[in-house]
């Protein structure tokens, strides 16, 4: 059998062979290597309403401002404030979108709950009901629904009641059905004679055929209705995640303010909702009015928020609201320059 002749190369006899397998484990190393970074740290962060109150946080994930900042994160809807902070003392997630109230009833009771920063600094609800409702009266022996009790939604109905000089359960059942859609929604469907809401479904129940018996954002007052929040264990252990989930919050509100189309996009995608007036609407009220370039909390609203819960919690009465603010991150990135550089042209 003849035999074929030729020259066998092996590895080394090819030219340039070295090269291109060293060149290829560098890429591998390369790409293996970059995979965590690239990722980011991971972060999970909750939310308990479907609002106005929201927007900011929900801009800054969709932005991409928090991988701009080296953290994955991740955002959790849990319904109703206490369960959320459930969640958050339980360390299933990092940091929580919470209402004042239940940062200082979780912070008296002993979870170290602080704020980090404002969001939402005064009490923007209204009081919904049938257009046949015209005086307060009328709902005597009916029914409201609210947020979860310890919720900024519940205290704002107990403010409506206070100023109508009526109780609940004496004068008016209150329901806590949970989120402003499915209150919107039992109050559609009859189900309830009142419900508590903000934009946009306080838009929606408008078009509906409802009106606000009462606007409790209207004289302004200060009210810490919604803010971010940590425990001080989490903050002390891992402070540079802290640092860089509110520069990136931050930078968050600067595009939310700066850049309308992108943000009114985000919006809708998580109101699931394409009606353009809604959502002008809750912009305009909230990223032009409402959320601060600065957020810091407020002092004297969260002490209205306090004088609240001191009906029913005598340990409230002791307590000041300093010591539910933790502000060192936010103060850090106001004094550096860095707030103030994102506004600069």
């Amino acid at each position: 059998r003849p035999r074929i002749r030729g020259r066998r190369r092996g590895p080394g006899r090819w030219p340039g062979f070295a090269l291109v397998v060293k060149a290829l484990l560098v890429l591998v190393l390369l790409a293996v290597g970059a995979g965590p970074a690239a990722a980011g740290e991971r972060v999970r962060v909750a939310y308990s309403a479907i609002s106005g109150a929201t927007v900011p946080i929900w801009v800054t994930k969709d932005a991409g401002l928090f991988e701009k900042h080296g953290l994955d994160v991740e955002l959790v809807f849990v319904e109703g404030g206490s369960r959320n902070m459930a969640a958050l003392i339980a360390g299933d997630v990092a940091l929580a979108h919470l209402g004042g109230s239940h940062v200082v009833s979780g912070h008296l009771a002993g979870a170290g709950v602080v704020i980090l920063s404002g969001v939402v600094n005064r009490l923007e609800y209204k009081v919904m009901v049938p257009r046949t409702v015209t005086r307060p009266e009328q709902l005597r022996g009916k029914k409201a629904a609210v947020a979860p009790i310890g919720g900024s939604g519940y205290l704002a109905m107990q403010l409506a009641l206070e100023r109508w000089g009526m109780a609940p359960d004496r004068d008016i059942t209150l329901l806590q059905i949970g989120s402003q859609p499915i209150r919107f929604q039992s109050l559609k469907a009859g189900a309830v004679q009142a419900a508590v809401l903000s934009l946009p479904a306080t838009l929606r129940a408008e078009k509906a055929g409802f009106t606000a018996l009462i606007d409790l954002a209207a004289n302004g007052a200060e009210y810490q209705q919604t803010a971010l929040a940590a425990t001080r264990s989490f903050i002390e252990a891992r402070p540079e995640t802290v640092r860089k989930f509110l520069r990136a919050f931050v930078e968050g509100i600067a595009f939310l303010k700066a850049r309308k189309e992108e943000s009114l996009r985000i919006m809708g995608k998580y109101f699931k909702s394409g009606e353009r007036d809604e959502l002008e609407a809750t912009y305009n009220e909230y990223a032009l009015r409402i959320v601060l370039k600065k957020p810091y909390p407020t002092v004297r609203g969260l002490q209205l928020v306090m004088n609240e819960l001191a009906v029913k919690n005598p340990r409230v009465r002791d307590a000041r609201p300093e010591q539910f603010f933790d502000l060192r991150f936010l103060r850090e990135l106001d004094e550096s320059g860095f707030i103030d550089g994102l506004y600069r042209p």
